[in-house]
């Protein structure tokens, strides 16, 4: 069982908080079965670099927005503030590692945008 341990959804269903999801899990594997997905998704280093390259595109894009709530705004600036590592050693999807995807120095960038959007708000 996923997200949902066997437990908590057990109280859930008790509660007839999930009575109609009686069998979700195999409703989801017959419904992806059918739509012809396969059952396993196989990640290129290509995939994974376009992702990374897209979580720091969107979260620029995010910081932008004059309507972002406070804890977006702060998750964000968070994730960009983490310390950097030595290189070649950056945390998997961290902001250090998405800049090394976007061929951009995260040395670099890191104080500009800290500055630029810490001031800001």
């Amino acid at each position: 069982m996923s997200a949902l341990t066997a437990r908590k959804r057990s109280r859930l269903e008790d509660r007839g908080q999930m009575s109609f999801l009686e069998d979700l899990d195999a409703t989801i594997d017959r419904l992806l079965e059918e739509a012809g997905c396969p059952d396993e998704v196989v990640w290129t280093d290509e995939d994974i670099s376009k992702l990374k390259k897209a979580m720091l595109l969107d979260a620029l894009k995010q910081l932008r927005q004059v309507r972002l709530a406070k804890s977006t705004r702060e998750e964000i600036l968070g994730w960009i503030a983490q310390p950097l590592k030595s290189e070649g050693h950056a945390d998997p999807f961290s902001f250090q590692d998405c800049c090394i995807a976007s061929d951009l120095v995260a040395e670099e960038m890191q104080p500009h945008l800290l500055r630029m959007f810490v001031t800001q708000h």
